[in-house]
């Protein structure tokens, strides 16, 4: 069975990018800059520094990734390595799309995660997410930081409200990326593994406990619209929801009839 992108899609993703798409001219401009420059750029960038795995070239990891492909019905990405200490995975380009994964990424997760973290960039390229997302990184050190100020076309629709709904919709797209991974692993306890490790959380941190907290948190935000307010107020300047909204978020949208209704058997090994 192939999840097409329409089974999985968070709602606040679909309304956020719906909003976005109310500017076409702005649209149109920022796919030509990624198409022309930020692309091109990033892929001499891996070329020229960075592994590109394949079948003969650490086959192990890379063959993690064209079942992954497959299951979210997309093209196999190039993948690379990048020697970073920091751990990190991240998809870039709309035209042709490039998946990398970093050596501290490889290093602190243990083998059976690194599915999660493919399914989940993955993911992003299934629901078309890599164009705003590019977009987002550059503006998330303020609008005076982005070189996209630099060129007038796209400078003059930079407003501070603007970059505020491109960082929205920039969080709300890793919920729909989290959610392809849970259906790729057939579970969401996985992906939420993998959050609490990469925020430095390890095996001595009880899941279920950890999700009883992020329920928690969600009763607590949605007692009255002030606390909602204080939330958005807290997170308005950051690319990706914080760890227990990411995992209450999976965990709540696995139990749901609708995740109950395509789930099929994992692809993955077990650990």
């Amino acid at each position: 069975m192939v999840y097409s992108a329409e089974l999985y899609a968070h709602d606040l993703d679909r309304q956020a990018a719906d909003a976005l798409n109310q500017f076409p001219k702005f649209v149109k401009l920022l796919e030509s800059y990624s198409a022309n420059y930020d692309e091109k750029a990033a892929k001499i960038d891996l070329l020229s520094t960075a592994i590109r795995l394949s079948e003969n070239q650490m086959p192990e990891i890379y063959g993690l990734l064209p079942p992954i492909c497959e299951q979210l019905g997309i093209d196999t990405p190039e993948f690379y390595y990048v020697r970073d200490k920091r751990a990190n995975a991240a998809t870039f380009g709309s035209v042709h799309p490039c998946v990398y994964v970093t050596s501290g990424l490889v290093n602190k997760l243990p083998f059976h995660l690194l599915p999660s973290v493919l399914a989940h960039e993955c993911g992003h390229i299934a629901c078309k997410h890599s164009l705003y997302h590019s977009i987002a990184a550059q503006l998330v050190g303020g609008i005076d930081r982005s070189p996209l100020v630099r060129i007038p076309a796209i400078g003059k629709y930079l407003t501070p409200t603007l970059v505020r709904a491109l960082l929205f919709w920039d969080r709300c797209s890793e919920l729909s990326a989290d959610r392809a991974a849970a259906l790729c692993d057939g579970t969401a306890d996985k992906t939420i593994d993998v959050l609490l490790r990469l925020n430095g959380y390890g095996k001595n941190v009880d899941r279920k406990e950890f999700l009883k907290q992020a329920l928690d948190l969600k009763s607590f935000v949605n007692d009255s619209q002030s606390n909602k307010l204080m939330e958005l107020m807290l997170v308005q300047d950051e690319t990706h929801p914080r760890l227990a909204t990411r995992a209450y978020e999976c965990y709540e949208w696995s139990q749901s009839t609708q995740y109950a209704g395509i789930i099929i058997p994992s692809i993955f090994p077990p650990p």
